[in-house]
């Protein structure tokens, strides 16, 4: 496993949010964890990448335990974080955001061209300032500033959300074709199953903090509890 997570423990103060749970990312997945709102996705990643200190519990990368490693040194190392709300330098450009991404790199303009590559359309906006750039536009500049770090394993976190569907059906493709060309893996943490579903091979639905159920993205979108809670239908033939 490129990401083991083992009975990770957060809190925030005395107030504990995630409790217990255990999940993987393998070379060459796309690794989904879903939920509703406020049941500890977030605070997940933000452990697995060192922006919150776990309570108890482990994070291994690449068989390494860095549950306590410092994030400047997991981002050089390969495991990034596309956060939640996109987080852009909203008052710089285009270009001045995705050099900040790379700013680890010391190659950092050939690794431009190639986020161009992925996205003409930050090229045509190379000068804009971040915050007058559309929703869907504002999205690729997060992934492509993710990208300028040269991630192994990415973890992005609600990339669909205020999306047009045209908009997240793109942005799902992209991170589709990312793996295992651009990236190891991916964990990818969405509110919007159908969306999740349909690019991961596996999946974690998370409630209240715990794991609830895991299994192939397939057998999932099967499964009557997450038809009926995040896909509005139930599989047909089933009581």
């Amino acid at each position: 496993m490129l990401i083991e997570i083992d009975q990770l423990v957060v809190s925030y103060g005395r107030h504990e949010v995630v409790h217990g749970v255990s999940l993987g990312v393998g070379r060459g997945e796309i690794v989904a964890l879903l939920g509703p709102n406020g049941v500890g996705k977030t605070t997940t990643l933000l452990a697995t990448c060192g922006l919150l200190r776990a309570s108890s519990g482990t994070v291994a990368f690449d068989g390494k335990i860095v549950t306590t490693t410092a994030p400047a040194t997991l981002v050089r190392d390969g495991l990034v974080l596309c956060p939640q709300g996109r987080e852009l330098f909203k008052s710089m450009s285009v270009r001045e955001n995705l050099i900040l991404g790379g700013i680890t790199r010391n190659d950092a303009e050939e690794t431009l061209e190639r986020v161009y590559h992925l996205f003409p359309r930050l090229r045509e906006r190379d000068r804009q300032i971040a915050g007058t750039l559309s929703g869907g536009e504002q999205q690729m500049l997060a992934i492509g500033r993710a990208l300028m770090a040269h991630p192994r394993v990415l973890l992005i976190d609600e990339p669909s959300t205020g999306l047009a569907p045209k908009i997240v059906d793109f942005v799902l493709e992209l991170l589709s074709s990312l793996v295992p060309e651009s990236v190891e893996g991916i964990l990818l943490v969405e509110q919007n199953a159908d969306a999740a579903l349909r690019i991961a091979q596996r999946a974690y639905l998370m409630e209240a903090g715990l794991i609830r159920l895991t299994g192939s993205a397939e057998s999932l979108s099967n499964d009557d509890i997450i038809r009926k809670m995040y896909l509005g239908t139930e599989t047909p033939g089933r009581g």
